[in-house]
């Protein structure tokens, strides 16, 4: 990425770039996206219990790196491979004959089934220091998240979900343009998401759950790649039904997710579904008169993929957990 060179005076209205926040304010809650393309009746509008955690992010370790540290890493290229879990402090970016404009950094995503989220912070930034922070699938190399800021010195954050094994580049730079050398301290932390149902995404991959036995799982989803797919953030579940009435219900959602839970008989078609247009309501789907036999359960977000990055903290429905439970 090509480094802006708008003068500080016109540096609030850069803001209007796609992609781009100020952390200056407290960065909006993202809204959903894509249209709804389901049917079925709207959700119920129960209310969000608590919800599971995340799995622990593991140990945790520093690094006094200083001004040298990585370098050359001026180009995705030279990216420096660096540790999750670990600040690494004093590195510095942007000397004045423009010799250091850009620091980048590599992350591999730990081999964890469910994948899990980095949380990237850049601090400690010396005074006259503007941080801009990007952060890319190595797959692609497009941008999952782009954030910087208009204040002398302040700090900045964002967050991404990462497919295990998959490599992620951190860019740092100064915001707007070539200035005087500023020093900063850095620090990814990685969480697992704790889910023993991952992987679960396809229909060959369902897991199998018990009668009148809750679960917990994830509505967290990532890939290897910038966008999602349609697909990624699918959970599928078997299980035996006998002749009759059956409701699935998913509850506990996180106060930030839509909701859309489907029940697909043995050849695959929808034989009940329902959703919620409320986030952190719940979705129940009472089915009558079914035949006996194996059925799979599909949850997902309703109207369109859930993020997978953006500047600030991470949203409920990556660190939390929904329940679903099938009952008779």
């Amino acid at each position: 990425m090509n480094l802006r060179t708008t003068l500080s005076l016109l540096l609030v209205g850069s803001a209007l770039v796609t992609g781009c926040t100020i952390s200056t304010g407290t960065p909006g809650s993202s809204g959903s996206s894509g249209s709804s393309g389901s049917s079925g009746s709207s959700g119920s509008s129960g209310s969000s219990g608590s919800s599971g955690s995340s799995g622990s992010s593991g140990s945790s370790g520093s690094v006094v790196a200083g001004c040298d540290f990585g370098e050359p890493n001026d180009t995705r290229e030279q990216a420096k491979a660096v540790d999750v879990n670990t600040s690494y402090t004093g590195l510095c970016v942007s000397n004045p004959d423009g010799g250091d404009l850009l620091d980048f950094f590599e992350i591999t995503a730990p081999a964890d089934a469910a994948g899990g989220y980095v949380q990237v912070s850049i601090s400690n930034v010396s005074s006259k220091g503007l941080a801009e922070l990007i952060v890319y699938s190595a797959a692609d190399n497009a941008s999952l998240v782009d954030t910087y800021t208009t204040e002398d010195g302040a700090s900045i954050k964002a967050w991404f979900t990462v497919t295990p094994g998959a490599k992620y580049r951190v860019q740092v730079n100064r915001f707007a343009g070539a200035g005087p050398r500023f020093s900063y301290d850095m620090r990814l932390d990685y969480t697992k998401i704790n889910d023993a149902f991952e992987p679960n995404n396809r229909k060959e991959d369902a897991k199998v759950i018990a009668l009148g036995t809750p679960i917990q799982a994830s509505a967290a989803a990532h890939s290897p790649n910038t966008e999602l797919s349609v697909g990624d953030d699918s959970d599928y579940y078997k299980v035996t039904l006998g002749a009759g009435n059956a409701t699935i219900k998913l509850s506990n959602s996180p106060a930030d997710y839509l909701c859309d839970v489907e029940l697909l008989d043995a050849s695959g078609e929808r034989v009940g579904e329902n959703y919620t247009t409320t986030p952190g309501a719940n979705c129940q789907i009472d089915a009558k008169d079914l035949v006996g036999g194996q059925y799979l359960v599909l949850q997902h977000q309703f109207a369109g993929l859930p993020i997978r990055a953006k500047a600030g903290e991470p949203p409920a429905f990556v660190t939390a957990r929904y329940t679903l439970e099938v009952t008779q």
